[in-house]
């Protein structure tokens, strides 16, 4: 099985990307969405990344 396809990846969004996110006024469930994350783990990306993310 690909690695990309595999159950036990280990998922971190990046700065970068919440910045490109909230640019595009996204908001964390869409983030959640599009980085196929919990919403409970882009909050914590926000708050360890200082990037404020809205709800």
């Amino acid at each position: 099985m690909p690695f990309y396809l595999s159950p036990y990846r280990c998922l971190q969004i990046p700065r970068r990307g919440l910045l490109w996110a909230t640019q595009r006024k996204m908001v964390l469930p869409q983030i959640a969405t599009h980085f196929g994350a919990s919403e409970a783990m882009v909050q914590f990306r926000s708050n360890v990344t200082n990037v404020l993310v809205k709800c």
